[in-house]
């Protein structure tokens, strides 16, 4: 059953779901997801690389004042929903797969 409209944001549940990680961690990686997809303004993620990676977690760091710990989070959330997003959805690339491309 699908948790979110997003195939993205679902992509990325169900790997976690796939790997045992608790719901929590869920919870905390699609919100790192969604803020990474508000902060390059709703743009595909297909047509970001790593350099807006970089710039969202600078965003976190200076801006915002996060812990290193949480800057990791955020970042293993994008790297977690990258890996997913290579299977996607019935074999088909998910555009979170070109973040680090």
């Amino acid at each position: 059953m699908r948790k979110y409209k997003s195939d993205l944001l679902e992509s990325v549940r169900r790997a976690i779901m796939v790997r045992h990680y608790s719901i929590r961690t869920e919870q905390a990686y699609i919100h790192w997801v969604r803020r990474y997809i508000f902060f390059i303004n709703k743009q595909q993620p297909i047509t970001c690389g790593a350099k807006e990676v970089e710039d969202f977690l600078t965003w976190l760091a200076v801006d915002k004042k996060v812990a290193t710990s949480t800057q990791n989070q955020a970042l293993n959330a994008l790297v977690d929903g990258r890996s997913a997003s290579r299977r996607g959805a019935g074999g088909v690339r998910s555009p979170l797969s070109a973040i680090f491309d």
